[in-house]
């Protein structure tokens, strides 16, 4: 996997789809896309606290995104260490995230967040076995 794709080509192609994530997420919230499509198909509704989830979802974007970005960056063993700890934790909330994608109840999510759950799964993951190098 290494050889196939680098690893800071893995990074940047990642924080490109978490931009994505979020502008997509602040467009459920302004209600341009239809919270039918998101959390499985449970957000929608009278009674629902789509907003809330959506804050949540754009949150832990960020949160990855910023793990990504520090993976990037690290050069200190230690915080290689942490990045690299947080990014097998990523493989395993993406992976969670297909199997969630795969049970929603809309097809829309299914159809078009799977696959991406699935590319930040496999980005995730050449990020973590990437051995430590100094940046340049």
């Amino acid at each position: 996997m290494r050889k196939l794709i680098s690893a800071e080509t893995t990074s940047k192609v990642m924080l490109v789809i978490f931009f994505l994530l979020i502008i997509f997420h602040v467009l459920v919230i302004l209600q341009v896309v239809p919270s039918t499509i998101v959390w499985g198909g449970r957000a929608a509704g009278p009674d629902s606290n789509y907003v809330q989830m959506e804050i949540f979802s754009i949150v832990t974007t960020f949160v990855f995104a910023g793990i990504v970005w520090g993976r990037w960056k690290a050069t200190h063993p230690t915080a290689f260490l942490f990045y690299r700890i947080a990014c097998w934790l990523m493989v395993l909330f993406f992976a969670l995230g297909i199997v969630g994608n795969l049970m929603a109840e809309s097809l829309t999510e299914m159809l078009i967040f799977t696959p991406v759950a699935f590319a930040l799964t496999l980005g995730s993951l050449r990020l973590a076995i990437e051995p430590q190098e100094p940046t340049t």
